[in-house]
């Protein structure tokens, strides 16, 4: 009888940095690892989008961002700016 070896499908996943949504030499998470896996696409992390609104020039022009600084500076308010 010959020997019957099923066809199986590989597939190469680059699992580090910016191929998992953070910045180079970031340590990423595991639920974020199942997120990326869920989405079936690319999904970029906060601090990921944040560093590329900073590098763009999109961040300074982030209409929710400028209100929000705007009121901070009239009433004498912190704004704090953070990732998760």
């Amino acid at each position: 009888m010959p020997l019957v070896r099923p066809r199986l499908r590989h597939y190469n996943f680059l699992l580090a940095g910016e191929a998992c949504g953070y910045p180079k030499g970031e340590a990423g998470t595991t639920e974020f690892g199942h997120v990326l896996f869920d989405a079936g696409r690319d999904v970029r992390s906060d601090v990921l989008l944040i560093n590329h609104a900073l590098k763009t020039g999109a961040f300074e022009k982030n209409k929710a961002l400028l209100e929000a600084a705007k009121y901070c500076k009239g009433s004498n308010a912190t704004l704090h700016v953070v990732s998760t």
